[in-house]
């Protein structure tokens, strides 16, 4: 039992997960998958995931927009976590340029322009989830379970502690900006695992940002010029909990460089 490894790649809206499910396929060809349900919010849980990958013993790895950490518990298989972070603002401004390239359906009032598609965006109570703190909404949730959350002073907030220990749990952490970097760091932590991971360097791409390869203190220097002070406040308002995340996840990867990241696989299996 437990002699088989799968990573499981957590895939967040815009946080680079199809050029890392894009890594996964050249990786491992036909032993990967990527599912999501065509149902709106629909979610994987953690039985349902054991049971998916019980049912296909040749996978070595999966990616899914609909899964979410804490890492399945199960005596078949070991599962290995891997999560991209991305800066919230950043991620904001990814969302509004994906949604006005391929056509989301709202009015063109915003079209271009991001401050026009926030105010827009700001006017529907139901989008506000994906303004604020949408990032630690996604790495929040007990086992089995939803996030709860509350709405406070005009923002989300959800349970951060219980984001950052499924985080510490996930093997594999990068975060967009970094992301060839971050995914190189990925070798070593595979290979005690007994997986060969050998991804292709330059495959880091956003179609969204043309500033893309640009320092992230540039690109934020950018998009900050391009709001109201106004704006750019409430932004910062609405996720301090995703920014508090993106530094906490950058100081963890420093600290496993640091360190050694600590495998430590159970023998008595």
């Amino acid at each position: 039992m437990k002699s088989r490894t799968v990573i499981c790649h957590y895939h967040i809206y815009k946080n680079s997960g199809s050029t890392f499910d894009r890594v996964l396929r050249g990786c491992f060809g036909d032993r990967h998958v990527a599912f999501d349900s065509p149902i709106p919010h629909f979610q994987t849980n953690q039985e349902q995931l054991v049971e998916i990958v019980s049912q296909n013993p040749s996978l070595t790895s999966l990616s899914s927009h609909q899964i979410y950490l804490p890492l399945p518990a199960t005596l078949t298989f070991r599962p290995v976590g891997v999560v991209f972070i991305r800066h919230p603002m950043l991620r904001i401004r990814s969302i509004q340029r994906f949604e006005q390239r391929h056509g989301d359906g709202s009015t063109e009032a915003g079209a271009g322009d991001l401050e026009n598609w926030l105010i827009e965006k700001f006017a529907s109570s139901e989008e506000l989830g994906l303004l604020s703190n949408g990032q630690t909404n996604q790495l929040c949730r007990p086992y089995c379970r939803a996030p709860w959350f509350e709405e406070r002073d005009g923002r989300r907030v959800y349970d951060i502690d219980q984001a950052i220990t499924n985080l510490n749990q996930a093997q594999c952490v990068g975060r967009s900006e970094h992301f060839d970097a971050d995914v190189a760091r990925f070798i070593p932590i595979l290979a005690a695992y007994g997986l060969s991971f050998t991804p292709e360097h330059g495959l880091a791409e956003n179609t969204s940002s043309e500033e893309f390869r640009e320092p992230t203190e540039q690109q934020l220097k950018t998009m900050k010029a391009s709001l109201s002070e106004e704006m750019w406040e409430r932004l910062l308002h609405c996720n301090h909990q995703d920014l508090e995340l993106y530094d906490y996840v950058s100081a963890l990867i420093d600290q496993r460089d640091a360190s050694g990241y600590p495998n430590y696989l159970g023998k008595n299996i």
